[in-house]
């Protein structure tokens, strides 16, 4: 009976808080399928068992017929997002294993795609972050999400900025940095084109699975929800960011007293009816009956265990691990990185500490735990030849293996040890980019003619990065190249000589006279600018030299 009352005080002091907080008029939680006015007899959807027992969750039979949540409360998310420049999303889902589904779209009201999605990707084991800039769309992805397996997962996403960070539980996944900060891309003015829809993507991104507790949450901070939900602070919230807003120096919008979601009356607040309450108390009635019932089972194998002792003999001080017996101080190991010592009764093992190294293809040898600079050579074993070069890394991008052999001369030697090494290898990270199909560029100017005179060509060309294809998708179609013909001044033409003429009569018939001849600079003439003839127009010589 004491713990019965302990627990209806913990009751109404949970609803007398709650109580309180809703006096505050706090409008700090928006629930999604609360304000689509979603219900069990809606036709997009059926009301299920979820997580959380006092919330309802919604299996996801048909996205394209949930509404859209309203435009009133839409602007008012947005403008909570512009004021705190960004937004915790809390998420408890159940999805169909390998789906990839949209949690929530905020879609054009044309039809020409989302400004905003979160996409569950269950086939990559990514959460996706699709956004629209400038009429491209960017995808950035959350790496080891492990969210669509078949089982609750309760998310927290925190985006801030140009930061988006993700919580499963208690546990920190990843950090992806976005192109341009949330608020500019949710600006108030997306309200004018766009409607938010719960579980409705493109035609292959539809969410299968469960939904529950859809909540965008201001007023608090991300180090406060995850206390709320239990998580130890330390090292799960050591890189935990948070919220601030000095705008006008006033204090951080955001609150660490989040109580959540505000109600309309105090059973929906406290999550408790008088039947639950009743209910509650048979279960815990029952409870006592097993707690009692296991008692008397422990209390058992207590004396179950003393017997056992005394039958083996054991003593104060020796210790039992793996079903092996150990003396008060034994020291063994059981793998090749853990040793154990057995200390008055206590097994206390450890793992081995590696100390730095200062070579970058260092191995792990056989039975050893540290890696070890240095050849094969150095530290081979009698009977193996010489380990073999590693094969080639198992993956061209993100983590493979790479092993290597050695052969046994059985002949001569034992040979203990493996024959065969493998080891991580890592040689770039995976291209995250998505398919996309190649577009033009606009025409460069036409370029300078390709003489200085007469008639050359001009060019103008394009190119196909707006954008350029990546991942499959398909080249550019058409031309990359113009020309066109074009006229500069006529180029200079240098004179040429013609044929000379006959020989001209002599002067004289005897005693010595001469002969002329001319050639005319006309082959051609010189034009434009061009040089004139080099050399003599005339020639001459001695004729009839007789007496």
């Amino acid at each position: 009976m004491m713990l019965c009352g302990i627990f209806l005080l913990l009751m109404l002091w949970s609803c007398e808080s709650a109580r309180l907080a809703e006096s505050r008029e706090d409008n700090s939680v928006y629930d999604l399928f609360d304000l689509a006015q979603v219900n069990k007899r809606h036709n997009g959807v059926s009301q299920v068992k979820g997580a959380e027992p006092y919330s309802p969750a919604y299996k996801i039979l048909n996205a394209d017929l949930i509404p859209p949540v309203p435009d009133s409360s839409f602007r008012d998310l947005l403008d909570s997002i512009q004021a705190e420049r960004g937004f915790l999303l809390l998420v408890n889902l159940k999805q169909f294993k390998k789906n990839r589904g949209s949690l929530f779209t905020i879609e054009k009201t044309d039809g020409s795609g989302p400004v905003f999605e979160v996409i569950s990707n269950g086939k990559a084991n990514t959460l996706d972050l699709v956004y629209s800039t400038e009429n491209q769309l960017q995808v950035f992805s959350i790496e080891d999400a492990g969210l669509a397996t078949g089982h609750w997962k309760n998310i927290t996403l925190f985006v801030q900025e140009d930061r988006a960070q993700l919580f499963v539980g208690c546990e920190e996944i990843n950090v992806s940095e976005l192109d341009v900060p949330i608020q500019t891309v949710l600006s108030r003015e997306v309200a004018d084109i766009a409607r938010l829809r719960i579980g409705k993507g493109a035609a292959k991104d539809k969410f299968m699975g469960v939904l529950q507790n859809v909540h965008f949450v201001f007023g608090t901070t991300l180090d406060a929800i995850l206390r709320n939900k239990g998580c130890q602070s330390g090292a799960a919230l050591t890189d935990v960011m948070t919220l601030d807003n000095p705008v006008n120096g006033s204090s951080p919008a955001i609150r660490t007293d989040y109580t959540g979601h505000k109600s309309k009356d105090l059973q929906s607040v406290c999550g408790f009816s008088c039947d639950d309450i009743t209910s509650m108390f048979k279960e815990l009635r029952g409870l006592n009956v097993i707690v009692k019932r296991l008692s008397n089972e422990l209390e058992k194998v207590s004396t179950d265990g003393e017997l056992l002792k005394n039958l083996m003999n054991i003593h104060s001080g020796i210790c039992i691990h793996n079903g092996v017996v150990h003396k008060d101080k034994d020291e063994w190991t059981v793998d090749d990185c853990t040793e154990c010592t057995c200390q008055n009764s206590a097994t206390v093992c450890r793992k081995i500490s590696c100390p730095l190294i200062p070579c970058a293809n260092a191995t792990v040898p056989d039975g050893e735990c540290c890696p070890r600079c240095g050849t094969p050579s150095d530290y081979a074993e009698d009977g193996w030849s010489a380990w073999s070069d590693w094969t080639h890394c198992s993956a061209t991008c993100g983590r493979g293996i790479q092993q290597r052999g050695r052969s046994c001369d059985r002949i001569n030697s034992k040979c203990e040890g493996t024959s065969v090494q493998t080891r991580d290898c890592y040689l770039m990270e995976c291209d995250k980019r998505f398919k996309q199909d190649g577009g033009w560029s606009h025409w460069s100017p036409w370029s300078s003619c390709s003489v200085t005179c007469g008639e050359g060509v001009m060019t103008q060309i394009r190119l196909c990065n707006s954008p350029t294809p990546q991942m499959g998708g398909r080249d550019c179609q058409g031309e990359g190249r113009h020309t066109k013909i074009c006229q500069m001044s006529p180029c200079p033409v240098n004179g040429g000589w013609g044929p000379w003429s006959p020989w001209d009569t002599c002067s004289v018939t005897c005693g010595g006279g001469i002969q002329t001849r001319k050639h005319l600079c006309n082959d051609p003439a010189p034009k434009y600018g061009g040089k004139d003839c080099v050399g003599d127009a005339t020639m001459v010589r001695v004729c009839n030299k007789q007496d």
